[in-house]
Formats: C-alpha cells, structure tokens, sequence
C-alpha cells in the first residue's frame, strides 16, 4: 500500500482518491467531474451511459442512461426520451408526453384504467374536489367528480357571446 500526499491511496486492487484506505477498486471520498463519457456495464453485452442504483446488479437500478441518451426511472429499459416506471410517465423521441401510456396519440395523452379518471384537474390540496373531470366513459364533469353525462356543471354556465342551443333548436 501506499499514497501520495494523503491523497491518493493504492491499496491492493483498490484506488482511493480523497482516501488513503480505498474499500472499493475506485473510492472516492469527495466530488467528482467526469469530463467525457462515463460507461458502466453489466454482464458482456449490456452498456449503459449512468446507472444510479441501491447494489451491483442492473436490477437494482434506479436511474438508467441509456447510451441513446434515453433516461430510466424505474426501469432499465427505457422506451422514450424519459420513461418513468415502464411507461407510467413518458417523455417520446418526437416530444408526446404520455401518462398510463407508452404511446401517446397526441402532445398529451392522458389513459386511465380501471375505475379511474381518464384526467383529473383539482386546486383543492386534498384532492377531493375535481374542479374538471374526464371519467374513462369520456363524461366531462365541471364541478363533480362523477358526471352521469357527456357535460356535467355543478354550478352556473354563462355565455359571453352566442349563447346556448340546445337539440330541440331553442336557445
């Protein structure tokens, strides 16, 4: 073993910078800038740009890069530019953002399942009060969170121009 002024550590295999007593083959105890390319792989074939993760194996990852540039949370294959927990949240390559879906018709593209909303919309911080509403039926409710019909309000509806027609052809 040895070091060069308290700052370097050679121990065995094992290289500490900031350490003279290295546990790992690189230790390094303090910041770190990586000016180029930092690649950590896993077994023979798989490469990653960044891996993040709480052990050794790529199943413990928590943050992927791809060599891509494609950015995983939750998942070590991402589909998308960001792709959070295997398409929960994602980012695609041409900017559609999906939510419940890993491919989005549209900038946004909001899928529920289930008995959930297809979009919620709320200001009230408990979230108890959907102010707009998308059930998966595609009922929009205003003011309700369980709108029976295609338009819902809870409250007044007012016109600044134009008015209302109604089938029947009344205003």
């Amino acid at each position: 073993a040895w070091n060069i002024t308290g700052a370097i550590g050679i121990t065995g295999s094992n290289v500490g910078i900031g350490t003279t007593v290295p546990d790992r083959q690189l230790d390094v105890n303090g910041g770190a800038i990586i000016r180029s390319s930092f690649t950590v792989a896993s077994g023979t074939n798989v490469s990653y740009a960044m891996v993040i993760g709480s052990g050794t194996a790529l199943t413990q990852a928590l943050v992927v890069v791809s060599t891509g540039g494609k950015v995983g949370i939750g998942t070590t294959a991402p589909s998308g530019k960001l792709d959070v927990d295997n398409g929960k949240f994602i980012v695609k390559d041409d900017g559609k953002i999906g939510i419940g879906t890993t491919a989005p018709d549209g900038k946004l593209h909001i899928q529920g399942t289930g008995t959930s909303y297809g979009l919620f919309v709320s200001t009230d911080t408990n979230g108890g009060c959907g102010n707009l509403v998308v059930t998966n039926s595609g009922n929009v409710g205003v003011g309700t969170t369980a709108p029976a019909n295609k338009l819902e309000v809870n409250g007044v509806v007012k016109s600044l121009a134009g008015g209302f027609t109604f089938p029947d052809g009344t205003n």
